[in-house]
């Protein structure tokens, strides 16, 4: 998954200064329109710990931030062990049960804390990967 600034930079590089210009543009008009910047799984939020994430400026942030860094671990898994990468994907799902349970009728501090934590951990491993190589 391409964040918006890898794509404004692949794209700077592909069109120069006046496509760069145009694309500025664009990143404050989605930015500004929050509609825009709910994470697409809002649309099919069931839990209303999720919901409350989409409703939730900071939270959804956060969700970007751990979006990017599970993505990046995901994309080198699947190229180089499947099997780790579906591991992996199921920790994942794991991890989202246990925020919703563990969050559910609590503050949005508890899912702050679960997305610090988190973020936290996958980082930590993505820094390993990115010493083995």
């Amino acid at each position: 998954m391409l964040l918006l600034t890898d794509m404004l930079q692949l794209i700077i590089l592909k069109k120069g200064e006046v496509m760069k210009k145009a694309l500025i543009i664009f990143t404050v008009l989605i930015l500004a329109n929050p509609t825009f910047a709910r994470p697409s799984w809002c649309r099919n939020a069931h839990t209303s710990v999720e919901k409350r994430i989409c409703h939730n400026r900071y939270l959804i942030d956060l969700d970007y931030e751990l979006a990017d860094v599970y993505y990046r671990i995901a994309h080198f898994l699947k190229r180089v062990d499947r099997s780790l990468y579906r591991k992996f994907v199921q920790n994942e799902k794991e991890w989202i049960r246990e925020r919703n349970t563990d969050c559910y009728g609590m503050p949005d501090s508890c899912i702050e804390r679960k997305y610090h934590q988190r973020i936290e951990l996958l980082y930590s491993f993505l820094r390993k990967i990115e010493e083995e190589l």
